[in-house]
């Protein structure tokens, strides 16, 4: 994806420079270079924690998008070091996420603003850079990893409140409690990435995202497994972001024979 093909719903307040070319779904290494607009260690604390976030909903398969099968999406965070006084370096190896995703990390990042002094961000810079090639408007629709297509299982969507989500799945034999192990912790992922904007919904800023569950994980029932959330505020990306998890959950865990939305 061009990065002209991006949105992002908010005014972000540091600046991207970019390859006009993206390149998260190609399998290869990314460098990311962020500048501080001060000497500022706890930024770099924060940046470093915001980072591991990433990657750790990379890693359900929540960034895979329409093309890429979640099971094989992800990448390594190898980490980030400090270069000088007001320049950190990421470097993330075996990249195979939407281009979009690009999108959740400046939300993730537009969301701590208050504590966290990034003036640039940088992609690639081994790359002739462009700046400024995302749509920055509260008048367009931000873009997100889309579900992959097609999903290994069918789902019903009832349609649910704006504010509330139901995700009833059954599975095709009795899940053992290792595999709601962990589709418990998957979605706790997914809720963390969502109460810290990744998904936002504009025009409510980043950090006023919001979601709870009403339980501390799915419940089961012979084949059957549920979990409701509540006090939703986030953007459709976040119900996208659960169908690639629960697709990548089948491949790697445990087959899915249908999911139920409410």
């Amino acid at each position: 994806m061009s990065a002209r093909g991006l949105s992002c719903g908010y005014a972000v307040p540091f600046s991207i420079e970019l390859p006009n070319g993206i390149g998260f779904n190609r399998g290869g290494d990314v460098e990311i270079a962020f500048e501080f607009a001060r000497i500022d260690r706890f930024s770099a604390h924060r940046l470093g924690t915001l980072l591991a976030l990433f990657s750790r909903l990379a890693a359900t398969g929540a960034l895979g998008g329409k093309s890429i099968q979640p099971a094989r999406s992800g990448f390594e965070f190898k980490g980030f070091a400090l270069q000088g006084l007001r320049c950190s370096l990421a470097t993330f190896a075996h990249v195979a996420i939407d281009d979009a995703a690009l999108i959740v990390l400046v939300n993730l990042l537009v969301g701590a603003r208050r504590r966290l002094a990034v003036s640039t961000m940088r992609l690639n810079t081994h790359i002739a850079l462009c700046r400024e090639l995302i749509v920055q408007s509260e008048d367009v629709a931000a873009t997100y990893p889309e579900p992959f297509e097609p999903l290994p299982f069918p789902v019903e969507d009832e349609g649910p409140e704006t504010d509330a989500l139901l995700f009833d799945i059954e599975f095709m034999v009795r899940p053992t409690a290792e595999t709601i192990a962990t589709l418990n912790s998957q979605f706790d992922v997914w809720a963390l990435a969502v109460r810290n904007g990744a998904y936002a919904l504009a025009p409510y800023p980043p950090e006023e995202s919001h979601v709870e569950s009403y339980a501390d994980g799915f419940a089961t029932i012979a084949c059957r497994a549920e979990r409701a959330y509540h006090k939703l505020r986030a953007a459709d990306g976040a119900v996208a972001a659960a169908l690639n998890i629960l697709a990548a959950h089948h491949w790697r865990v445990a087959p899915i024979a249908s999911l139920r939305l409410a």
